[in-house]
This record gives structure tokens, C-alpha cells and sequence, in this order.
């Protein structure tokens, strides 16, 4: 198991993964873009509250591609 530092929203996580350590940086990418993109479409949202609408846009498109 590997251990990688990726930013989300200004934030550092840890990661400890046995994926491909390239893909678990372009996940962080592009979840950080995402809740970037939420966060600048309204000055009010909170960072906790653009993480859960990314997270229900995740689950709605893995649930349709099902």
C-alpha cells in the first residue's frame, strides 16, 4: 500500500491506496475542480455543501450507467 497527499477544496488528505497512484491524483483533481466550480457559482455554499451535491452528481451517474 502507497501513500499519496492530494488537495481538495484547500484541503490535504492523506491517502493510503493500492490503486495506480496517477489515478488517485487525477480523482483529487477532479473532484477539487468540481466543488471549485460549485463553490464559484454561489458565493453562500459551503464547501461541506458542494461536496455532498458532488457526491450525489457522482451516484447519479454511476447509478445511470448501470
Amino acid at each position: 500500500m502507497e501513500k499519496i497527499k492530494i488537495v481538495i477544496a484547500n484541503e490535504e488528505y492523506n491517502i493510503s491506496t493500492d490503486n495506480d497512484l496517477d489515478y488517485v491524483v487525477q480523482l483529487g483533481e477532479e473532484l477539487n475542480q468540481r466543488i471549485t466550480a460549485i463553490m464559484a457559482n454561489s458565493a453562500r455554499i459551503s464547501v461541506t455543501q458542494a461536496a455532498i451535491l458532488t457526491a450525489l452528481e457522482y451516484a447519479d451517474a454511476s447509478k445511470s450507467n448501470n
